[in-house]
């Protein structure tokens, strides 16, 4: 058995190695959070880090989850609200719901300015207040020093301005709700000012000026206002959390706006009460309101008071069996309704209604799992009906939006919070086979746990293959499936028979999901790490469970269904959450915890001995706590920690290598928030002799994350991407995935240059070089095999218009590459071409163009410049073909470089290409002269008219083809006074024929000028300006919107004849211009179309 072991490691050894073929490869991988809805993204990047290229093929149709504490506020027939989620951090937004099509939609990102991550479920609320047609709303925790911020929002144009930041002396952490009085907007904060125990504060809309009212001072006031204000009788009304003298449960007050007075007026002591929170409401001249402790069962009360008598009165104490948590009141039909976060039928809260003439309170709805669970303690009247959400609950556990009668007592659920049939959240390692990348989300989906899906990049299709329920389990820090046997297998960290996690097999020819083993603690649970493969089975780790709750290491055989504890992981350590790497005979992989002072380890297993070695115990300074796995390179093991405690010296994670000979571990480098990232949870990628990975946090979005790339050679590490919110956001336990690149689509109708010029010299002129546009999608790849090119660049243009043909009617392939350098290579150059299949179907479907696939496709050299067509002879060199994933690519070897098009293989060049044809008027004739390559015996005849539309020939001169090497020329005697239209219809043997651009020439008839646009509409940068003139000039064009305005102007040149002006017009954005000239004493307007 032993022998049989170090065979398999050995071949595993040599697949270690980078075994990819030649050719351009991209990065691809997904961040967890970030895009529009905070979805999740997948990315792709060029073989270096740069170029991201954002995917939001997860979708919700329901945006947000687990809303937080608000009153949706409607206006103009629909209802608008913060959607403050403090799991998902900084991508809080305002939505707008409207009623008449059950839709919430995102209207404007605002997680940054409130800062979301600074606060918990149950401090703040977040109700906007309408004011003059727009809202007004406050952030506990927002502004730039966290202390709190109040901000506007307009409909609409939808901006957000951030308008005062709140700070100690004028009082900090404004809460609940701003309260309109008297055009001017009050609130309180619960803390700062004098005291230190808050304020009360007025802010003026039309001049956006802050004015701090009074500070609290718990000896005379009480102290941390919670609650926000309420309008009654010229006053505000509004509770402290604690009263004067710190008496406990807080105290009711009243401020003058007119005269700034305060008044406390009542201790909630005084009826065994504490904690007001939400703003009190106003009904037949008295305030109610709820707290949130206090009362008979100490679960707080529902109270009366009255501003008349002062007297402070509880009306009902609140209890599990009806209803608890606090709750601002709602008035409707003579009666006060609310929704608490608890109590009722299984403690899952309730809507209830409170009836001030009889005292009555009642629940009338309780929530429940499906409904929604947990009211967030408002409720919105509007056509006679309350609207809400809950916090949980719900078909994905993330909250709901309901509507209820009062009327019926009739409970509908409208919306389920982050409804997605796609699923979203995606994490781990993404896995490309057969073309397209399989991969796994943790929400959304049928039962909302996420699934498995497909992503094809060439038609950019997403596919949701299987949705997780419980049984199937679902996952928790997923490190992603690995491929075995044409089959995906994984491990799902919860769920199952046990609720410990499953180990699974996917089959993506039938897309059949079946649970191959059901973990149980006892034996190993919470597997959260990829699988590794060695000859006919699979390894891996569980985080937690065996006998000491380590985790353990186990082996799975897919041929008998068998899985088996190899290890249990002692109580010194363990916990492990990545996968193991081979190398040198031995599986290694890292602990989370345990080791010298409980910082991590890195150990080695050895499966045939089962036996496991300790090799490194983790220490402060080089990086402590890691979760991500371990990659080879340079005969070093390297990997990522992240610090698990808050950081050292701002140090937020390492990257570390190991060496496994001499046990070493070295720190190269610390991560810094703001500068590469923070938390790298996740397991780096070798690429070119280079490492790239994640980080969680940091970059230029605190809660964002980074993509870097660390050069062992150059002791360097370098940010390459700040996963900014829209783009992507917080990358966690994922590894970067190396495919194939795409073949570049480049720009319809223009010359597009690689994204780089590469300086070839002694450093890189013995390796291939890639060329490739700025997302890494791939054009060209040279290896100079020794030669110092210097500075190479490369062009590419792409046609979308009819199948091009030379001047013999032959077609070519929609796409011509251009190689420029500054020094020709003195030794033959290698080289490889990339091509799209698009573009080949095309080719192959075009009548007479003598391809039928790849194996009749040759490559042809010309002298070209990058341009739209063929304008010299191109011959065909040697070259092989081969598929490209979906794509293709040709190799072959150059003495020099150019323009490279594609054709038949049955030609031997493009033949007849006209370089030039001109005309002058002479005294004794006109005479035509031009420049052409051909590539056998040719003949040239010259057609004449005297209207441009029909012409006669008036002579051929016949060409050998040494003759093409020369110009030729030829006199037109006739001197008549009339403006003289001239062509060449041009033949080579054997070819069909073609005809020139015409040229005109004026004897004494009348000069004339004619513009248009073709073809109109334009698509892309750049417009082509047909011209036909009876000379040669200069002439002033200008190009104006249809408001008038001009926007664009330029002089040109036009030639006698017939010809075409290449205008670059990309700074036009979409729509209608008119582009004008002078025509004699008119000008002259040409309509046109910019798409």
């Amino acid at each position: 058995m032993r022998k049989q072991y170090a065979i398999l490691f050995f071949l595993c050894i040599i697949f270690l190695q980078d075994t990819r073929a030649q050719g351009i490869y991209q990065f691809w991988g997904v961040t967890d959070f970030g895009g529009y809805d905070n979805q999740g993204t997948l990315f792709s990047t060029r073989f270096d880090g740069t170029g991201l290229r954002t995917r939001e093929p997860f979708q919700i149709i329901t945006p947000g989850r687990n809303p937080l504490n608000h009153r949706p506020v409607v206006y103009n027939n629909k209802m608008y609200g913060i959607m403050a989620d403090a799991t998902s951090h900084d991508f809080t937004f305002i939505y707008e719901y409207n009623p008449a099509t059950n839709q919430l939609i995102r209207k404007a990102d605002i997680g940054q300015l409130i800062n979301l991550d600074q606060v918990t479920q149950s401090e703040s609320t977040f109700t906007l207040t309408l004011f003059n047609n727009k809202f007004y709303g406050i952030s506990t925790h927002g502004g730039s020093t966290y202390t709190g911020c109040l901000f506007e929002y307009n409909p609409a144009n939808n901006q957000v301005k951030n308008l005062y930041e709140f700070s100690v002396n004028t009082g900090r952490y404004p809460e609940n709700a701003l309260t309109l009085y008297n055009n001017k907007l009050y609130g309180v904060t619960s803390g700062g000012g004098a005291f230190g125990h808050g304020t009360l504060y007025e802010f003026d809309p039309a001049t956006n000026t802050h004015t701090k009212k009074m500070d609290f001072n718990e000896a005379v006031h009480g102290k941390w206002p919670d609650a926000g204000l309420t309008v009654y009788d010229g006053k505000l009304y509004g509770a402290t959390t604690t009263g004067t003298g710190n008496l406990s449960g807080g105290a009711i007050f009243w401020f003058d706006p007119g005269n700034s007075t305060f008044s406390k007026r009542a201790d909630l002591s005084s009826i065994n009460a504490s904690g007001v929170y939400k703003s009190m409401t106003v009904f037949n001249g008295k305030l109610y309101g709820t707290t949130y402790g206090g009362g008979a069962n100490d679960l707080g009360v529902l109270f009366e008071f009255d501003p008349g008598t002062n007297a402070l009165t509880k009306k009902y104490d609140l209890n599990m069996a009806g209803s608890y948590g606090t709750s601002e009141l709602t008035v409707y039909n003579n009666k006060l309704y609310g929704s608490t976060n608890r109590g009722g039928a299984n403690d899952y809260g309730t809507i209830f209604e409170y009836t001030p003439a009889t005292n009555a309170f009642t629940p009338r709805a309780t929530f429940s799992i499906n409904t929604g669970i947990g009211g967030i303690g408002y409720l919105t009247l509007y056509n006679n009906k309350l609207y809400g959400f809950t916090n949980r609950g719900g078909a994905y556990s993330l909250g709901t939006f309901f509507e209820y009668n009062p009327a019926t007592n009739g409970y509908t659920k409208k919306l389920d919070m982050s409804h997605s049939t796609t699923g979203f959240e995606p994490g781990g390692h993404l896995n490309y086979y057969q073309r397209k990348f399989y991969g796994i989300t943790s929400s959304g989906g049928t039962y909302g746990n996420g699934g498995i899906y497909s992503y094809d990049p060439y038609t950019q299709q997403y596919t949701l293959l299987h949705s997780f329920d419980e049984t199937d389990g679902y996952p928790s820090g997923n490190g992603g499936m690995v491929l075995y046997n044409n089959k995906f297998y994984g491990t799902l960290a919860s769920g199952g028979t046990y609720l410990s996690g499953v180990l699974y097999e996917f089959d993506p020819a039938t897309n059949e999901y079946t649970v191959r083993m059901n973990f149980n603690h006892p034996t190993g649970s919470s597997p959260q790490a990829r699988l590794s493969v060695l000859g006919s089975k699979l390894y891996g780790t569980t985080h937690r469970g065996g006998p000491d709750d380590m985790g353990s290491i186990f082996e799975f055989t897919p041929a008998t269904n068998t899985l088996t504890t190899k290890y249990y992981f002692p109580a010194g350590y363990g916990y492990p959450k990545s996968g193991m790497t081979l190398y040198g005979g031995k599986f290694w992989g890292t602990g989370e915890k345990g080791g010298a002072g409980d910082r991590g380890i890195i150990y080695s297993w050895i499966p045939g001995t089962n036996s496991i070695t300790k090799e490194y115990d983790l220490k402060e300074g080089n990086g402590t706590n890691p979760v991500g796995g371990l990659v080879v390179l340079n005969n070093e093991l390297w990997g990522l920690t992240y610090n698990n405690s808050y950081p050292v010296d701002g140090n937020y994670g390492n990257l570390y290598s190991f060496n496994p000979a001499t046990k070493i571990m070295t720190n190269h480098h610390g991560f810094q928030i703001t500068s590469t990232g923070a938390w790298p949870f996740g397991t780096m990628a070798v690429m070119n002799g280079k490492l790239y990975g994640l980080t969680t946090l940091g970059g230029d979005l605190r809660i964002g994350g980074t993509l870097f790339e660390y050069d062992p050679a150059k002791s360097l590490l370098t940010k390459k991407v700040d996963f900014t919110g829209p783009n992507g956001r917080q990358p966690r336990w994922n590894q970067l995935t190396i495919a194939p690149a795409l073949v570049s689509p480049g720009h319809a109708g223009v010359c597009w240059n690689a994204s780089e010029v590469v300086t070839v010299n002694n450093t890189n002129n013995g390796q291939w070089i890639p060329f490739t546009d700025s997302e890494g999608q791939a054009i060209a790849e040279i290896n100079p095999n020794g030669n110092n090119l210097g500075n190479v660049s490369v062009k590419f243009y792409t046609h979308n218009g009819p199948t091009r043909k030379d001047p013999a009617g032959r077609a070519y392939l929609d796409r011509n590459i251009t190689i420029s350098v500054t020094n020709q290579p003195t030794t033959p150059v290698s080289v490889r071409l990339y091509i799209r299949k698009t573009e080949l179907d095309k080719l192959v479907s075009t009548p007479d163009a003598g391809v039928n696939g790849l194996t009749n496709l040759s490559i042809f050299k010309s002298d070209d410049a990058c341009a739209n067509m063929i304008s010299k002879n191109a011959e065909k060199i040697s070259s092989t073909a081969a598929s490209w994933e979906n794509d293709y690519v040709f190799t072959t070897t150059v003495n020099s470089f150019s323009t490279f098009y594609f054709a038949s293989s049955s030609f031997a060049a493009l033949p007849i290409n006209l370089e030039s044809f001109t005309g002058t008027v002479k005294p004794n004739g006109n005479l035509l002269s031009w420049k052409a390559s051909c590539t056998g015996p040719s003949s040239f005849t010259i057609e004449r008219s005297t209207d441009g539309l029909q012409f006669n020939p008036i002579g051929t001169v016949q060409a050998a083809q040494p003759d093409c090497d020369h110009p030729f020329q030829f006199t037109d005697p006739d001197l008549s006074p009339v403006t003289f239209y001239y062509r060449l219809k041009m033949e080579e043997q054997g070819s069909p024929a073609a005809y020139s651009k015409i040229v005109v020439l004026n004897r004494g008839g009348a000069a004339f000028l004619q513009l248009k646009v073709s073809p109109n509409p334009v698509s892309g940068n750049t417009a082509t300006l047909q011209t036909n003139s009876s000379s040669s000039k200069q002439i002033l064009i200008s190009i104006h919107d249809v408001a008038g305005r001009k926007v664009w102007q330029q002089t040109i040149q036009v030639q006698a004849g017939v010809g075409t002006v290449p205008l670059a017009i990309g700074q036009l954005g979409t729509g209608v211009y008119i582009l004008q000239y002078q025509q004699g004493d008119k000008q002259v307007p040409v309509r046109f179309i910019k798409r």
